[in-house]
């Protein structure tokens, strides 16, 4: 048995990510359980009353086996460390990166020979409290964090970290905000509202996320014949790098059930290759029930109109995976519908 619950991590002008796995054999009526179950981020601070509400009244447990997060930003990462603080469930083991490990590495791979290895570990510290935050709560609590979600990385067989291999995430590190080859990202001035069409452009011509968005962890989760692709808040060439890493190990992630449509369905995230390459048979995001950026009405138009495939938003609804388990009385997600009217991004200078 297999079961994820996406849950409602997101308010009228914020998005953020939440999602619950669990497999095994399970009852939905009482706590006989023989069960894993997998958290993969956290969301918000207020999201962490939820996450354990719904791990003791839904899955009758109170231990989560694995713990993901899969990049530093607050949406993901402040509900963990709320988590930790309450403490109020058993976590077994973390799957999170801790960039001081790579400080020296990092240090030879910028082109300036003022920049030591105190130099970068200096600036992680500024810039990133609460990723050292939840390390240091992790170690306190005595959390396994021996290994960290580099591709390759395997939790209970069933889930496959497929990006980023170690190579490329530390390239990312040193373009981090505040760090020395900090990544420029094009300026982007107010967009436009049109018609929509069609036969027009669905993305952007060269898409660019943050490099703390490409350094996401992404995932495939394959059991029992039902596979999805979590994505996190990666870009295109992160993508990109996992598709081709599941490529060369022989790792077929083409047509999963679900993809996650990343970074709560930014236009900046995604290009026609990467459709392509997943060709997926239905997309969930994550996202604000009341937003003109998120999710980019350009991407749900072009999943539902030239894909044909249902998306599915979360905003104040579960999305309960599979379609056919039972509600629980949860809201479950609705399937979206093409927007008249879409936003156009412009380009500043």
């Amino acid at each position: 048995m297999v079961e994820i619950d996406i849950l409602p991590a997101s308010s009228e002008s914020q998005g953020a990510d939440t999602i619950l796995l669990r497999f095994g054999q399970f009852s939905y009526n009482n706590g006989e359980n023989n069960q894993k179950i997998i958290l993969i981020d956290g969301g918000f601070k207020q999201n962490a009353e939820s996450i354990i509400k719904h791990i003791r009244d839904i899955y009758h447990s109170n231990t989560i086996d694995c713990v993901i997060n899969t990049h530093p930003d607050a949406d993901h990462i402040n509900g963990l460390i709320e988590l930790l603080t309450l403490d109020e469930l058993k976590i077994n083991y973390f799957l999170v990166h801790d960039l001081w490990k790579h400080a020296y590495s990092i240090s030879r791979k910028i082109q300036d020979d003022r920049v030591s290895t105190k130099s970068v570990q200096n600036r992680l510290d500024y810039n990133l409290d609460s990723l050292d935050n939840l390390l240091n709560l992790i170690d306190k609590k005595k959390i396994c964090r021996e290994i960290e979600p580099f591709a390759g990385v395997t939790c209970h067989n069933f889930l496959k970290v497929i990006g980023p291999r170690e190579d490329y995430y530390e390239a990312l590190i040193k373009e981090f905000p505040g760090m020395h080859d900090e990544r420029k990202l094009p300026n982007y001035g107010d967009p436009i509202l049109e018609d929509y069409n069609e036969n027009g452009g669905h993305f952007l011509k060269n898409p660019v996320t943050s490099a703390k968005n490409d350094s996401s962890v992404i995932l495939f989760f394959e059991c029992d014949g039902f596979r999805v692709l979590f994505s996190g808040d990666a870009g295109v060439q992160a993508l990109t790098n996992a598709i081709n890493y599941a490529n060369s190990e022989k790792i077929d992630i083409s047509s999963p059930n679900y993809f996650q449509i990343p970074h709560h369905g930014s236009l900046k995230n995604l290009s026609y290759d990467i459709f392509d390459a997943i060709r997926p048979n239905a997309c969930f995001v994550s996202a604000p029930s009341d937003s003109n950026k998120h999710p980019s009405r350009l991407i749900t138009n072009f999943v539902i109109s030239k894909l044909g495939i249902n998306m599915y938003h979360v905003s104040t609804g579960y999305l309960l995976i599979p379609n056919n388990a039972p509600s629980r009385g949860l809201g479950i997600a609705k399937s979206m519908e093409v927007f008249p009217k879409v936003y156009i991004p412009t380009l500043k200078g």
